[in-house]
């Protein structure tokens, strides 16, 4: 049987300012809400580029069907008709959209979205709301920055 590891981390601080810094540190962990402007905006990116791109983090959307292309009228960008879903995720403020201190909602309150999210039986699955690919660790690493340094990045287009 292994035995547990234990791993302790002594600091030592020589110079009263590094307090200071601790204090600062520990008063920016009580609220993120910085860093879920930052993931905000990075996921109003890549769920709009997603659109651009008819669904090009998943591959590609399936095609419209001939028949529903037909009633559609002009050729257009799929799951594009009147604008309403991609404008939902294009800019995530406003309900359902949530930025508190210790946690983030992002989403969309447009009823059909589930459908395509997921698919029916008449109509194929096309993903529009997805965590981005390395998102984890790039956030993660934001929100280390934040603690430590008080940076975010500020990646608001």
């Amino acid at each position: 049987m292994a035995r547990p590891m234990i791993v302790e981390i002594t600091t030592r601080l020589e110079n009263p300012q590094g307090f200071d810094r601790i204090d600062d540190m520990q008063r920016r962990m009580k609220s993120f809400r910085p860093v879920f402007d930052d993931i905000r905006s990075d996921l109003e990116e890549a769920w709009s580029k997603n659109f651009d791109t008819e669904g090009g983090h998943y591959g590609g959307w399936r095609p419209l069907s001939p028949k529903y292309a037909l009633w559609r009228g002009s050729a257009g960008p799929i799951l594009i008709r009147t604008g309403q879903l991609f404008n939902s995720v294009r800019s995530l403020h406003g309900a359902p959209n949530d930025i508190k201190d210790d946690e983030a909602f992002f989403g969309t309150n447009v009823e059909y979205a589930k459908f395509h999210q997921y698919g029916t039986t008449k109509m194929p699955k096309r993903p529009i709301i997805f965590e981005p690919n390395d998102a984890a660790r790039k956030w993660g690493g934001w929100a280390a920055k934040y603690i430590a340094d008080g940076e975010t990045f500020g990646i608001k287009g």
